[in-house]
């Protein structure tokens, strides 16, 4: 065990060195900070590849599942996925949408969007203090004409094959004299 903690100490300060270097290369988005004994803090990479520390038992809040800003298709639904670290008693995860708070959650569910929006979370004590933010997430939807033309098409397809898979399920009943699929 005493050697492990070693190499990871060697290991980890070598991406301490090297890893603001070949951060967009490597992909590397975060690292643990070890004193020999125990991991003291985490730090993550900005886009521009300098490390942003983050204090041991400090609150933060942070999307798991997209990056800060993406484009989707025009009524394209998307969930995000947030997850909140150190966590203080009595605090709660608050998701919102355009600056409207949608409830304690650390998820949010966005249907069918036709205007662009942002989507954040907010890590907030029982004083109703903002402890720790996510950082927005703007989202652009591709809403130009043949973009709403592409998804009024889909829309219209879906529906139709919606209607010839019930009648073809209802063809099929009646062949096999079935009234449900529990018979």
């Amino acid at each position: 065990m005493k050697y492990c903690k070693k190499v990871l100490s060697v290991v980890l300060s070598l991406l301490l060195v090297f890893g603001t270097a070949t951060v967009g290369s490597a992909g590397l988005s975060a690292y643990a900070l070890y004193d020999g004994e125990r991991i003291v803090g985490t730090v993550d990479m900005t886009d521009e590849g300098a490390p942003v520390s983050a204090a041991a038992g400090e609150t933060t809040v942070k999307v798991t599942n997209c990056e800060s800003e993406i484009t989707t298709a025009y009524k394209e639904s998307r969930s995000f996925d947030f997850e909140a670290e150190n966590l203080p008693e009595g605090a709660a995860v608050h998701v919102y949408c355009n600056g409207e708070d949608r409830g304690e959650s650390t998820s949010l569910y966005i249907s069918s969007p036709t205007e662009n929006y942002t989507v954040e979370a907010k890590v907030i004590d029982r004083d109703g203090s903002v402890i720790a933010e996510s950082g927005a997430i703007r989202v652009h939807v591709k809403n130009g004409f043949f973009d709403r033309l592409k998804a009024f098409c889909k829309e219209t397809v879906d529906g139709i094959l919606d209607v010839v898979t019930s009648f073809f399920v209802l063809i099929l009943f009646k062949l096999f004299g079935k009234t449900s699929l529990f018979d």
